[in-house]
């Protein structure tokens, strides 16, 4: 959709008003019911997948360990523990 020429991987929505899809070059973009609205990622990382509890907590992740959680105002970044 536009906004974007990137390449988008994945999409997911808490319901019609809240629908987010992620991409190449760490393309987020935010469905409010009305229109598509580029997000502020933080990174340039290809993002693979995007899944969420509701519409305040959402995760994105991709290459190189790539984790974003969106808490309802701004995507931050999040570490992995691995084991």
């Amino acid at each position: 959709p536009t906004p974007t020429a990137n390449t988008l991987q994945s999409i997911w929505g808490s319901d019609a008003n809240h629908v987010w899809a992620v991409g190449d070059k760490g393309t987020i973009l935010y469905w409010n019911g009305v229109s598509w609205q580029e997000q502020v990622s933080g990174t340039i990382r290809r993002l693979l997948e995007v899944w969420g509890a509701d519409a305040n907590h959402v995760w994105a992740v991709g290459e190189g360990s790539t984790i974003l959680k969106w808490n309802g105002s701004n995507w931050q970044p999040e570490t992995s523990i691995v084991f």
